[in-house]
C-alpha cells in the first residue's frame, strides 16, 4: 500500500515528466496520432488487444509508411534522415515509458495511479503493428512489462517484475543521472556510435584498431567519442555504485541495451550471448577503452593525473561489467538472496 498523498505522487510523475525526453517525443507522437487515422471497431475494452485492430484504408497507408520507418536499422540499412527523426522521437517516448514501468517496479510510483494514463499513452503509440514490432526488435522488455500491467495485448508477453519499494529512495538519483546523460552531447555521439549510427563506412572497425593502437585522438570525432565513453562510464558507475546488488539489477536493466552494446552481447531467444561486434569479432568496447587509456599512460610517461584518470575510467567500466552481470543472470522476479546467488555461481 502507497501511503503517498496526491500531491507527492503528482510532483514525482512531473518530476519524470520534465526530462528532455518528452519535448523530443512528441514529434513521434504527432505522426503517430495523424488525423488521418480511424478506428473502425477496437475489440474488448478491458484487457485490450492492439493487435485486433480494424483500421480504415487511409489510415492503412500510414501503416504501410511506418512499416519502412521502423524497419530494424541493421545490416546496412541506414534510415533516412526524416526516417531517423521518426524513430529518435520514437525512442524517447519509449524511454518515458521505460521510466514510468521503473518508477512502478521500484515503489517510486504506485500502479493504479498511473494506469489509466499509460494505457491511453500506449494505445495513441501502439496502435500499429510496425510500433509494436519495434518495441520487440529493440529489446525494449519493460515497455512489453508495462504493457501488461495495464492490460494491453499485441506486444510479446512479459509477466511485469515484482515491486521492491526499496527502490523508491534512489529514483530520483536515478532520474538525476540520466537525465545529465541525455544531456550530455559527447554521450549522445557515443551512444549513436554504439547504436551503429556511424558517419562513414567501417568507423567502427577504424575506431576499434585506434583504441588498440593507444595512439593520441587527433580528430574531433575521435575525441567526442572517447569523452562520451568516458563520461557515460563514469555517471553511470557512480550511481550504480550506490546501489545493493538487487537494485543494480534492477536499475541496470534500464541500460541494458547499452550495456549489451558495451560488452559485446546480443539478445538471442529470452537470453543474451556474446555477439561478433565490435569490430568484426574483436573483444568489447569495455575492454578496447581500457587498452586505450593503458597504453596512453604509459606512453605519457604515467604521471599523476594520467594515471588517475586510467584508474577511474577502469573501476567506472567494471562497475558497468559488474552490473552487466547481474542484469544477465537474475530474473528479477525472483527473491533478492537468489539474484546474488546466481551471478556469484556464474563468476
Amino acid at each position: 500500500m502507497n501511503n503517498l498523498d496526491q500531491v507527492e505522487l503528482q510532483a514525482r510523475i512531473e518530476a519524470i515528466q520534465s526530462g528532455p525526453w518528452m519535448e523530443r517525443a512528441e514529434l513521434a507522437r504527432r505522426k503517430l496520432s495523424s488525423p488521418g487515422v480511424r478506428f473502425f471497431t477496437m475489440h474488448g475494452t478491458s484487457p485490450m488487444n492492439l493487435g485486433s485492430l480494424h483500421i480504415d484504408p487511409r489510415t492503412a497507408e500510414l501503416v504501410k509508411e511506418l512499416d519502412t520507418t521502423f524497419k530494424w536499422h541493421g545490416e546496412g540499412r541506414i534510415p533516412t534522415h526524416a526516417e531517423r527523426r521518426i524513430r529518435d522521437s520514437f525512442d524517447d517516448a519509449l524511454t518515458y515509458l521505460q521510466m514510468i514501468e521503473l518508477a512502478i517496479e521500484t515503489g517510486y510510483l504506485p500502479a493504479d495511479f498511473v494506469a489509466e494514463d499509460m494505457r491511453g499513452e500506449m494505445i495513441r503509440l501502439f496502435w500499429s503493428e510496425p510500433a509494436r514490432r519495434f518495441v520487440r526488435i529493440y529489446d525494449y522488455i519493460s515497455v512489453e512489462e508495462l504493457a501488461m500491467r495495464v492490460e494491453l495485448g499485441g506486444f510479446q508477453r512479459r509477466s511485469p517484475r515484482a515491486i521492491d519499494p526499496r527502490g523508491a529512495l534512489h529514483f530520483a538519483t536515478f532520474l538525476a543521472t540520466h537525465r545529465a546523460i541525455e544531456g550530455d552531447a559527447n554521450c549522445e555521439k557515443w551512444l549513436e556510435f554504439l547504436d551503429d549510427y556511424v558517419i562513414r563506412r567501417g568507423e567502427q572497425v577504424d575506431f576499434y584498431e585506434f583504441l588498440e593502437s593507444g595512439e593520441a585522438a587527433r580528430s574531433k570525432r575521435r575525441i567526442t567519442l572517447l569523452l562520451g565513453a568516458r563520461t557515460f562510464a563514469v555517471m553511470l558507475a557512480d550511481f550504480f555504485s550506490t546501489l545493493p546488488i538487487p537494485l543494480q539489477a534492477r536499475f541496470g536493466a534500464f541500460y541494458s541495451y547499452w550495456l549489451a552494446k558495451l560488452f559485446a552481447y546480443e539478445r538471442r531467444d529470452g537470453g543474451y550471448v556474446r555477439s561478433s561486434a565490435p569490430a568484426n569479432g574483436r573483444d568489447c568496447w569495455s575492454n578496447a577503452l581500457v587498452n586505450w587509456y593503458r597504453k596512453r599512460t604509459e606512453r605519457e610517461g604515467g604521471d599523476d593525473a594520467d594515471t588517475d584518470e586510467m584508474a577511474l575510467v577502469e573501476r567506472s567500466l567494471k562497475v558497468l561489467e559488474s552490473t552487466w552481470e547481474l542484469v544477465r543472470h537474475s530474473n528479477l522476479n525472483t527473491a533478492d538472496a537468489a539474484i546474488v546467488s546466481t551471478v556469484r555461481n556464474a563468476d
